[in-house]
């Protein structure tokens, strides 16, 4: 149930039928394993049924706060907001005690259907019912500024953990790096990943470059990419598909096809295996080719003034 990548619901599922027909027979910990499983494989119908399913065999029980955490987090994923915020409403009913966790769940669901308005109602009612805001909730509500493009915002945010003495995780700054590259601000985008590689203690996976190196390549600076792609050497950081994916679609869009099949041939060598989006990537996407050629000829009428 917790180890499996990618997560063995249906085996999780099977086992749980198997010991309620055989034995032993399941308790709360077991559905409280098996809901989280089918949270992190987003099937919330699923999760939702073994839920009802615990309620009716242990009808004098009440479901524990993670069992709650767990079902809000599924419904989350599979972005039922009404669903989440109902099974955080029965949990509140029930008088259990509530912790970061669920508040969590129920931010982030919120942030997954776009019901931003709702995500910051959960974010101002934490500190009034006692719950510590953590760098999950912070991410979240990053996530939600993030989508609306709301860059000051955001950097208020960031202040506001540094006041709360909350340390930044590499989901912060990607956050922020992809924010900064979807507004065209690729400079900035650079700074925050200098920022994060001076962080000694921080993770840093292939996740946070490829956010980096996704905001040069949109914004048609090769000479940052190519620096961030050395960084990410400097750093002993793998890359990943997402990566080659991202060299592909930057190529494809200038039109420079000897550098796609160089691309090409580097991710074969690594022993990937190429994807749809590969493809799409080596076909060029229009937009990008359409903002390349944009910059071509504005680069050359400012030549000729």
């Amino acid at each position: 149930c917790k180890r499996s990548r990618p997560p063995a619901h249906v085996e999780a599922r099977r086992l749980l039928l198997e010991m309620r027909e055989h034995g032993p027979a399941p308790d709360a910990n077991t559905y409280h394993n098996v809901i989280a499983a089918l949270a992190r494989a987003h099937e919330w119908r699923l999760a939702e049924r073994t839920f009802a399913e615990m309620k009716r065999e242990f009808p004098q029980h009440t479901p524990s706060v993670r069992i709650y955490t767990s079902l809000i987090s599924a419904y989350g994923k599979g972005g039922q907001w009404e669903k989440a915020r109902g099974a955080f409403d029965a949990l509140m009913s029930d008088g259990t005690t509530v912790d970061t966790g669920v508040y969590n769940a129920l931010l982030s669901a919120a942030v997954s259907a776009s019901e931003y308005r709702e995500a910051s109602r959960v974010f101002d009612r934490m500190p009034t019912e006692g719950v510590r805001r953590n760098v999950t909730t912070y991410n979240a509500v990053l996530t939600s500024l993030g989508r609306q493009r709301r860059l000051r915002d955001m950097e208020t945010t960031r202040k506001e953990m540094r006041r709360n003495s909350i340390e930044p995780n590499e989901t912060t700054f990607s956050v922020l790096i992809t924010a900064h590259g979807n507004a065209g601000d690729c400079h900035r985008a650079c700074k925050l990943l200098d920022e994060a590689c001076d962080t000694p203690w921080m993770h840093k996976s292939a996740v946070i470059f490829n956010s980096a190196l996704g905001a040069c390549v949109k914004a048609g600076e090769h000479k940052l990419a190519q620096r961030v792609l050395e960084l990410m050497r400097t750093e002993g950081t793998m890359p990943t598909l997402v990566t080659f994916n991202t060299l592909l679609m930057g190529a494809s869009a200038e039109r420079d096809w000897p550098e796609v099949a160089n691309v090409f041939r580097e991710l074969l060598r690594n022993g990937m295996a190429p994807d749809a989006i590969t493809l799409d990537c080596m076909c060029g996407i229009e937009k990008l080719q359409a903002a390349a050629d944009a910059r071509a000829v504005a680069g050359g009428g400012a030549r000729r003034a």
